[in-house]
């Protein structure tokens, strides 16, 4: 879908943030059972990776990293946030697990390790050339240490897509050695076409020695096989509600106005694969018309409003076939943070308490 001149003036003249509910029109009958509901003294938790029966993530605001254990819903934390040689100096999208459950948190220039209980295990330097981002989803195989290397530049400039931008690097921790690895290029786009707002990869945990990739604006699943360090396969995944839309370059926009042109846009959030069964989550893009009428709204509304994000759950087999239809998740639910094998969990936060749900998927 393009973006009409009409709705690209109003973008330039218009411009307000997120807040009210949005009347949401779910095609799909739910196919998500409430199991159990457990209350958690958790202001707020990003999924990361997970190791045995324990998932790993981080509390953006206040730099806790947070272990929660499937087996006994308990939670613990540790926080070394800091500039000492044992510390960490950002938590975003850099936290993941090794083989032997150690947490690895990627920095601009390393890696430092800890053990579950937060005592400081390791640290390692790397000579990068990229500096303006620490190495994001890093995951331990072995000796190495694999991480994305996130693109450097404005994505908005036609020149950052003709660049040689390669996404996943690998340390080998005993010589400190750093190398890239070939055929995880940043995809190239026309210089006319335009640029999605959410550039990245989607990266899973570790799965029968294989890792899944996916581009957050695209329906290919990619599989990276550790024992041949290859890419094994691509798989086309049907995602029924997947719309991702281009910005046109040469476009100035503020950063309100682009969280707005965002909403029209849908983002792949997370991969889990559990038993030869794949589970993707994304966002349900925003039509046109339900910007446009928010912006006709904006006075009522206010300066701070942002519209809500609207969950999709896809689970498909190891060959892209889908099991069940794709389930736009109720707002009321919650927020996806995990998928076992028949199961989601969401967070639904609240001003004192959270709560975890625990959403048997039907049909599985």
């Amino acid at each position: 879908m393009k973006y009409s001149y009409v709705f690209l003036f109003l973008i330039f003249f218009s411009c307000f943030s997120k807040g009210i509910e949005v009347a949401e029109n779910n095609p799909l009958k739910s196919d998500l059972i409430l199991m159990d509901t457990i209350s958690l003294d958790l202001p707020y938790f990003i999924y990361a990776s997970h190791f045995d029966e324990k998932l790993l993530g981080y509390n953006p605001w206040n730099n806790d990293v947070v272990l929660f254990n499937l087996e006994n819903n308990s939670v613990s934390t540790f926080n070394k946030f800091g500039s000492g040689p044992e510390d960490y100096l950002l938590l975003f999208h850099n936290v993941g697990f090794n083989e032997k459950g150690d947490i690895i948190i990627g920095a601009v220039n390393g890696y430092k390790t800890y053990g579950q209980d937060g005592k400081f295990l390791t640290n390692y330097t790397l000579d990068r050339k990229s500096t303006f981002a620490p190495i994001l989803k890093p995951f331990g195989k072995g000796k190495d240490i694999i991480g994305i290397n996130l693109p450097q530049g404005r994505s908005s400039n036609p020149e950052f897509f003709q660049n040689r931008q390669e996404y996943l690097i690998k340390l080998n921790t005993d010589n400190q050695s750093l190398e890239s690895i070939p055929g995880f290029q940043f995809k190239k786009l026309n210089n006319h076409e335009g640029y999605y707002l959410n550039n990245g990869l989607v990266v899973s945990a570790i799965e029968k020695n294989r890792i899944y990739l996916m581009d957050k604006n695209e329906n290919k699943l990619r599989v990276f096989n550790f024992e041949s360090e290859k890419e094994e396969k691509t798989i086309q995944l049907n995602l029924k509600y997947f719309e991702p839309h281009l910005i046109p370059f040469g476009k100035e926009f503020t950063q309100q106005q682009l969280k707005l042109l965002g909403s029209m846009n849908s983002t792949i959030m997370g991969i889990f694969v559990h038993n030869n069964r794949i589970f993707v989550v994304y966002d349900l893009a925003y039509s046109e018309e339900e910007i446009s009428d928010l912006y006709k709204r904006a006075n009522e509304i206010g300066e701070n409003y942002s519209p809500p994000i609207k969950y999709v759950l896809h689970v498909s087999d190891v060959l892209g076939n889908p099991i069940i239809d794709d389930i736009i998740i109720p707002q009321e639910y919650g927020r996806p943070v995990f998928a076992g094998e028949d199961y989601i969990l969401s967070m639904k936060e609240g001003n004192e308490t959270n709560l975890l749900l625990k959403f048997k998927i039907s049909g599985l």
